[in-house]
């Protein structure tokens, strides 16, 4: 049937495409290509849709005369929608969308799926998630598998998936139970236009399977690759950030030359901390080893992969970056330490370090906060206070 419908169509379009040509005068079209909603109609509209509805009434005209020569039976279905609320709102279709570009998909039961797609394969994990289902644990499995078998088909057609595909469905001990749920995919799988096939599941619950590329996933279509992890989706830590710039550090120091006695790292504040080292201990280690001065700056917008590292001398950097003074009362913002031990605070001005002592409940109390402080001891990258009495927010009990 669908063949003979593609037989019908085109015969009546080349028919179309002969009348113009006698009608008009070359220079002349004949015949465009199908627009995206007539794409559609001809590819997946068809018995199995019960509605199309449509907020553009020349597109909707059009719809109706490509269903006059497709499947005239099925004009009744198609829709002109003319709500005051846009389409997509009335039909909350973003929310959709955006589901569909997440990787966890929540099952009815309260299980989940796991979508992770690569180069060479998708694989799906199907997990109980808050699914604890009753006291037999091989009826909860069974319950959870059933229902992903049935997402999977569905997610797999929204979200155009094709190529090599491996299902890992929670194990099963009982074969009747992996039965069960490879039927039920296969059945899924039957509303599916694509071309599918698949193979048993295994003993550890893996289904292996294919379904014919058509073209880009949503994913692919809607989304391009993160500029900065480059689809890695994960990011360095600050410490291993760190350990690289410490690297750079040495190599900036052996290639520059020798009234270069300076060198001036810009990072992020987790890394210069870190950089820095407690007490100021790993920051005088690399002093000493690369024999050059080193002045560690943060900038809180900078990237936490990115730093930069530039040579000079002290005097160039003296006045580039301005020099406390023992005694000096400084405004800065109060931090998290990942040095010091819990509960530990730091406090940064205008990206200078500084090593806060005092109270610990009294430094928990102002993180985030910007306070004054008061410098004991300058260093080049950092520098030893203390918060000047009653510059820090009260604690309620104190304001009771």
């Amino acid at each position: 049937q669908e063949l003979k419908a593609d037989r019908d169509f085109l015969l009546k379009l080349w028919r179309q495409i002969q009348d113009t040509y006698r009608r008009v005068k070359a220079p002349a079209l004949v015949h465009a290509d199908l627009t995206l909603v007539n794409k559609t109609i001809r590819d997946i509209f068809g018995s199995d849709v019960t509605r199309l509805v449509i907020d553009d009434p020349v597109e909707y005209e059009k719809a109706n005369e490509l269903l006059d020569m497709v499947s005239p039976k099925l004009r009744g279905r198609i829709h002109l929608y003319s709500g005051e609320e846009p389409i997509f709102d009335h039909y909350k279709i973003e929310p959709e969308i955006e589901r569909l570009l997440k990787r966890k998909v929540w099952l009815r039961s309260g299980g989940t799926l796991v979508f992770d797609e690569t180069e060479a394969l998708t694989v799906i994990d199907v997990n109980t998630g808050k699914f604890v289902g009753g006291s037999n644990l091989s009826e909860t499995i069974l319950k959870t598998n059933l229902d992903a078998a049935a997402e999977i088909a569905r997610q797999l057609r929204l979200r155009d998936i094709g190529g090599i595909i491996v299902i890992d469905f929670i194990d099963m001990s009982n074969p009747r139970d992996r039965q069960q749920v490879l039927r039920a995919l296969e059945t899924a799988l039957k509303k599916d236009r694509s071309r599918t096939k698949i193979s048993g599941i295994s003993g550890l619950g893996l289904v292996e399977m294919t379904r014919k590329r058509t073209g880009e996933t949503i994913t692919a279509f809607l989304s391009e690759m993160c500029p900065v992890c480059q689809g890695r989706g994960k990011l360095s830590s600050a410490e291993t950030v760190s350990i690289e710039l410490e690297r750079e550090l040495r190599r900036v120091a052996g290639k520059a030359g020798p009234d270069k006695l300076a060198l001036l790292a810009v990072c992020h504040p987790d890394v210069a901390e870190l950089l820095v080292g407690p007490d100021g201990d790993t920051v005088d280690r690399i002093e000493q080893e690369i024999e050059r001065a080193v002045y560690v700056r943060a900038k809180p917008d900078v990237h936490l992969e990115h730093f930069d590292v530039t040579p000079g001398t002290p005097e160039e950097f003296d006045r580039q970056l301005g020099i406390y003074r023992r005694a000096q009362v400084v405004d800065c913002c109060v931090a998290r330490s990942l040095v010091s031990p819990e509960p530990g605070a730091v406090a940064w001005a205008d990206g200078y370090l500084i090593l806060l002592k005092g109270e610990k409940a009294a430094l928990q109390r102002c993180l985030g906060q910007q306070v004054k402080a008061k410098i004991l001891e300058v260093r080049r990258s950092f520098a030893l206070g203390t918060m000047v009495p009653g510059s820090q927010p009260l604690d309620r009990a104190e304001i009771l």
